[in-house]
């Protein structure tokens, strides 16, 4: 919460800048995602990291991208109840504008929690904008993370765009401008399943082994 409101604090003064530095971002959300494993087993949820791809050389400022990724996973840890499933995906999307090919690395973390009804999906990135209904009570929050994921992606030169139906789960999609990239090989990864593996944590040190 602090961060969220110094982050928040810098963008309002116009005082944030990108410190830019060339890393394989497969691996880097790939670890931001492992990173929940302890919320995943508490809540009994299913964690899953998917690509297809091992290898994507991306310039991106780590920190910020470290923010944007981490907050989009908190609030899908935090809508979604006991024995559903959070998946984190990396892919590259490819279109065509004025005869050129337009690459952009893809980030989608999609949950199977409340949802969010339509009338605040354009609202949802507003600055201290929180949703008010009964499925939300009690839940915590600054209502400055979605803005700050919005306002860092931008910085990218990205877009961040939500698509959610109510009682079924909701996507977050980010896109950012990309340059090079190498391919890999078709994988999807399961961090935590809560149907497998109970909180035992003789079992749990089995899981991070396997991770790390």
């Amino acid at each position: 919460m602090v961060n969220d409101i110094l982050d928040f604090r810098k963008l309002d003064q116009d005082k944030t800048k990108l410190n830019i530095s060339s890393g394989n971002i497969i691996e880097f959300v790939k670890e931001i995602s492992t990173s929940f494993l302890s919320i995943a087993a508490e809540k009994s949820i299913r964690l899953t990291f998917t690509t297809n791809h091992q290898f994507i050389d991306l310039s991106f400022d780590k920190d910020k991208m470290y923010m944007v990724i981490s907050n989009l996973i908190s609030n899908a840890f935090k809508y979604t109840r006991t024995s559903g499933h959070v998946d984190v995906s990396v892919a590259i999307s490819e279109t065509i504008i004025d005869h050129e090919i337009d690459k952009r690395l893809c980030i989608k973390v999609a949950d199977t929690g409340i949802g969010i009804e339509k009338e605040h999906l354009d609202r949802i990135f507003d600055r201290f904008y929180r949703i008010d209904s009964n499925e939300t009570h009690g839940i915590s929050g600054t209502g400055v993370g979605l803005h700050i994921v919005n306002e860092f992606v931008k910085l990218h030169g990205g877009t961040v765009e939500v698509d959610s139906e109510l009682g079924k789960g909701t996507v977050f999609t980010v896109q950012i401008p990309m340059s090079k990239d190498t391919y890999g090989t078709n994988r999807q990864d399961v961090i935590y399943s809560g149907t497998d593996i109970d909180n035992n944590p003789e079992k749990m040190g089995i899981v991070k082994a396997i991770l790390f």
